[in-house]
């Protein structure tokens, strides 16, 4: 059995994340409470979604136990992951670097670049729009061409 197929349902998700984190499931409901006050949870609840097997539609698609809305966001974030992960909308269980629209998250190929790859980019924002085309066109075509300075 591959490590994907044991983290195949929402609730497989949540047990491992739990356990990785080192939680009971009284501790996760408690934590949830914490950040939310008046927030109502069950412990047997959170213990259904953990063990729910999926039902499976007519052309075979899984349909999984989900929790709502409120409980899905509470949970991702005490178990520091996405609501996209616990309802199998992606395999990757890391939060974004940032969800704000004004940084831009790039994985950098040498991570010694950092320091000047922001330089640039500060260096970048104080030109004309004109000036950054013209940037951006020269990068580019040194790019394309295969220059290696």
């Amino acid at each position: 059995m591959q490590a994907e197929e044991l983290l195949d349902t929402p609730g497989r998700r949540i047990y491992a994340l739990r356990r990785k984190r080192g939680m009971t499931q009284g501790a996760v409901i408690k934590a949830m409470q914490d950040a939310s006050p008046g927030f109502s949870v069950v412990q047997s609840y959170l213990s259904e979604l953990e063990n729910a097997e999926p039902t499976y539609s007519e052309d075979g698609a899984p349909i999984y136990k989900l929790p709502g809305g409120a409980i899905l966001v509470a949970l991702a974030d005490v178990l520091g992951t996405t609501t996209d992960y616990i309802a199998m909308r992606t395999s990757d269980p890391s939060i974004p670097v940032s969800a704000d629209s004004d940084i831009a998250v790039v994985p950098l190929r040498d991570s010694r670049l950092r320091a000047e790859v922001e330089d640039l980019c500060r260096l970048y924002q104080q030109i004309s729009p004109e000036y950054r085309r013209a940037v951006t066109d020269f990068i580019r075509t040194i790019a394309t061409q295969g220059v290696r300075v």
